[in-house]
């Protein structure tokens, strides 16, 4: 399900019932996550931050974080399958004793990919590149079920800009490989409460006539989507894809 983003990123952009949530976020990189962490700490929630290529930029940024909620812990191993996304997912929830938001970051990598490649191979590609993230969304939706935590999971598509029309015709695909694994997960974890959408480029990214309504176009934009989602203004909000177009949003790899 895809929906308009206009309307929620003008919501305030304080939500103090966020005080005291423990949130995790994976996949951050000095192009993004790092003011999403940020603007949870500013809500004074306890930070469970993985972030895999650490850099002079991310340790800047994280002793700032640092100096604003005492509550943070990095992890910089890098999480490179399933087996370790599920132990790093089932360390990161036993952190504070459980979690209410997760955010996972997904990057896309079209320099893993040869020139030519059949739909299967497609295929296996965006579900090996997704793979971490969906264990973790499962790992972490089944803890809030277990302990009654009506949380918030976010996976958050990362592509590199398209080049050609071959790249933008598998942006597309992976974008729709997000939403059916969003719907998916959304609908096995929608009994227990547990809330989960997604953000990915908008489908043609190439398309001068994209509604204004319809996109992210900033990084505050992204960062206003993923609080808003982690706060109590979003509940009955599930199983959705939102959009954002590369205007000022930094998604490069």
């Amino acid at each position: 399900m895809f929906m308009s983003v206009s309307e929620i990123i003008s919501y305030q952009y304080n939500y103090s019932e966020l005080a005291g949530n423990r949130v995790l976020i994976t996949g951050i990189s000095p192009v993004c996550g790092l003011d999403i962490a940020m603007a949870f700490a500013k809500h004074n929630c306890s930070l469970v931050l993985q972030v895999p290529n650490p850099c002079p930029e991310t340790d800047a940024i994280l002793q700032m974080v640092a100096e604003i909620t005492p509550n943070i812990s990095a992890y910089h191993d890098p999480i490179t399958n399933s087996e370790r996304a599920i132990r790093f997912a089932q360390k990161a929830v036993q952190t504070y004793g459980g979690i209410e938001t997760v955010i996972n970051f997904i990057p896309i990598d079209y320099n893993n990919l040869k020139a030519s490649l059949t739909i299967e191979q497609i295929e296996t590609f965006l579900h090996d590149s997704m793979q971490i993230a969906n264990q973790v969304t499962r790992v972490t939706a089944n803890r809030m079920g277990l302990t009654w935590f009506h949380g918030s999971i976010l996976n958050i598509m990362r592509l590199p800009k398209p080049k050609s029309k071959a790249e933008i015709a598998l942006a597309g695909v992976a974008r729709a490989a997000l939403a059916s694994m969003t719907v998916l997960e959304a609908s096995n974890w929608a009994e227990q409460g547990v809330r989960i959408n997604a953000v990915a480029p908008q489908n043609n990214l190439t398309s001068s006539t994209l509604n204004s309504d319809d996109c992210l176009y900033t990084k505050s934009d992204l960062v206003k989507i993923a609080v808003y989602l982690a706060s109590a203004n979003s509940r009955g909000l599930s199983g959705y894809v939102f959009s954002y177009q590369d205007s000022d949003i930094e998604y490069t790899l």
